[in-house]
């Protein structure tokens, strides 16, 4: 026969069981600290490319004018 446990018991042991390995897995941060990960090395070159100026347009005003208005013209 069975042993007849309460679910919510059962489920209250398991969350704790993970939360358990969950912790030793990732420690928690020291007081004060963001719970966040690292900035990672491809955002360093993600601002590197916002940060650049662009080439200036070579196309006269009224082709210019006409590439930027011809969606709306529609």
């Amino acid at each position: 026969m069975p042993i007849a446990f309460r679910t919510q018991r059962v489920a209250t042991s398991v969350v704790n069981r993970i939360l358990n390995v969950a912790e030793g897995i990732f420690p928690k941060p020291a007081p004060g600290q963001l719970n966040a990960p690292g900035a990672l090395p491809e955002g360093a070159q993600l601002d590197a490319q916002i940060g650049t100026p662009k080439a200036p347009v070579d196309a006269d005003p009224n082709t210019a004018s006409a590439i930027a208005l011809g969606p709306l013209a529609k």
